[in-house]
C-alpha cells in the first residue's frame, strides 16, 4: 500500500473545495461518524445499543443534549446567512449594479 503524504491530502482538499458536493460533505462526515460511534458503543455495551437505562443510552443522551445546542446555533446562523444573502441580492438589483439582463 502506498503512503499518503501531505501533497496528496492537499490535492484532495483542493478537489473537494471545488466540487459540487462540497456542501454535502460535512453532514455526510457527521452521519458516518455518528454511525461508527453508535456501532462501537453497541459492541462495547453488549446490548440493542440504545436500550433505556444503560450507560450507552445515558452517554448518547448527554452527547446529543450537548451537541444539540451547537446544532441549533448552526441552523440559526444558516437562516441569518440566507436572509442576508437575499437582502444583498435584492439591494444589488435595485441599484442597477446587479447582473440583470437588459
Amino acid at each position: 500500500m502506498g503512503r499518503i503524504n501531505t501533497s496528496c491530502i492537499y490535492l484532495l482538499c483542493e478537489h473537494l473545495s471545488r466540487s459540487r458536493l462540497r456542501f454535502a460533505i460535512p453532514p455526510l462526515v457527521a452521519v458516518i461518524a455518528w454511525a461508527v460511534w453508535v456501532g462501537v458503543a453497541g459492541i462495547a455495551s453488549g446490548h440493542l445499543p440504545l436500550a433505556e437505562n444503560t450507560q450507552v443510552y445515558d452517554l448518547v443522551f448527554s452527547a446529543f443534549t450537548f451537541l444539540g445546542f451547537y446544532l441549533e446555533c448552526v441552523l440559526v446562523a444558516t437562516v441569518f446567512y440566507v436572509i442576508l444573502r437575499v437582502v444583498v441580492i435584492l439591494r444589488r438589483t435595485n441599484t442597477g449594479e446587479g447582473g440583470s439582463a437588459k
